[in-house]
């Protein structure tokens, strides 16, 4: 029996695979790819067996991230983040030595810096033109300029346009019954009409990537895209829990921390931190929930304390004591451990390496 030392991300992977499953399934009912965010967990043996159960191929954020998962063999990536400047060109044209990669633009400035890549490696770039959405994150919101960027991009003579992309984001009103399942048809429309646009205008419009996990959920409203980047669903999170796109149950990445400390009635302290937790908060329950523990609100972190408030009448913890904390937002966790430490039926099974930690470049 391994022994672990608090703090460590622990996974249960009868939840992990039930959780792949569940969106892989839905997606492919409807004709929809299946191209997972591994940004969420960046570990090569969880992207291999996202693929293993039916993901095409990978989304990254970074170069850097990608260049991970192609040297572990990883092949058919979209690396889904705007690429600007000559180190990022540098750097791409060695990751598309090793790997299919498909790339997003919205300004003629990456534009240009991508055509020049492609003619100094002999090699056209697929290119996917991100359109803007409600979250005014990145990309083209008007459709006339929508028209000028593609008829722009196709006539550079390295760029392989394949299609349009984008990331409609989130909302805190979205937690009301039936707004995220009319938000989810929200971001349909909008593919739909974009893909229209440029069609009607003479462009082949092959890929439509979007979804998030929480819009991808309702797949069967989805329409005309044809790939899904769902992500943080391989864990779900009290983001994906508060949203009521999952339960408690669905979770699979828990914290499991020490109390350290019980200075006062109704406070203790434990010892997962910034360092080891998300800094999302949320509302009367603070920087994550304590499992098992409704009523106990996780109200502020140090760099490696975390403070817990309660009523000491309903609650009592001692020092020694372990418990449980599920993040409000899983994607964070990946980049601030080495190793999630894998679990099946309650036993310790393996450890699984966080390889892509860091990269973020």
């Amino acid at each position: 029996m391994i022994n672990l030392s608090t703090p460590y991300p622990w996974l249960d992977m009868d939840i992990v695979e039930r959780n792949i499953e569940r969106m892989a399934q839905g997606l492919r009912q409807e004709n929809i790819s299946y191209r997972p965010h591994i940004k969420t967990h960046k570990s090569v043996e969880l992207a291999r067996l996202q693929l293993s159960m039916g993901a095409k191929g990978i989304t990254c954020a970074k170069i850097s991230e990608a260049a991970v998962m192609a040297k572990a063999g990883i092949k058919d990536i979209l690396v889904a983040y705007p690429l600007v400047g000559r180190d990022k060109m540098e750097r791409l044209g060695k990751l598309m030595d090793i790997a299919d990669v498909t790339v997003t633009a919205d300004n003629e400035i990456s534009a240009a810096q991508l055509n020049e890549l492609g003619g100094k490696l002999g090699k056209k770039i697929k290119v996917l033109i991100e359109i803007g959405a409600q979250n005014q994150r990145g990309g083209i919101f008007e459709d006339d300029k929508l028209i000028e960027f593609a008829e722009k991009l196709t006539q550079l003579p390295w760029m392989d346009f394949k299609g349009i992309f984008t990331y409609v984001g989130l909302r805190p009103d979205l937690k009301g019954p039936g707004k995220l399942e009319a938000f989810a048809i929200e971001e349909a429309e909008l593919f739909a009409h974009k893909k229209k646009v440029l069609e009607d205008n003479g462009y082949k419009v092959e890929i439509v990537s979007g979804g998030s996990s929480a819009t991808s959920i309702y797949a069967r409203h989805h329409g005309v895209i044809t790939e899904s980047r769902a992500g943080s669903c391989v864990f779900n999170d009290m983001n994906a829990v508060n949203l009521h796109m999952a339960e408690l149950k669905d979770c699979a990445l828990k914290i499991r921390a020490t109390v350290v400390s019980t200075p006062k009635p109704g406070l203790a302290t434990i010892d997962a931190g910034s360092k080891s937790l998300s800094s999302d908060t949320k509302p009367g329950q603070g920087f994550g929930y304590l499992d098992g523990f409704p009523e106990v609100e996780l109200y502020k972190l140090n760099e490696e304390h975390g403070y817990l408030r309660f009523d000491e009448e309903k609650v009592k913890f001692t020092v020694g004591q372990q418990v449980d904390v599920i993040p409000n937002h899983a994607c964070v966790i990946g980049n601030l451990h080495d190793d999630y430490f894998a679990f099946r039926n309650g036993e310790f099974e393996k450890v699984i390496h966080v390889d892509a930690r860091g990269k973020n470049y």
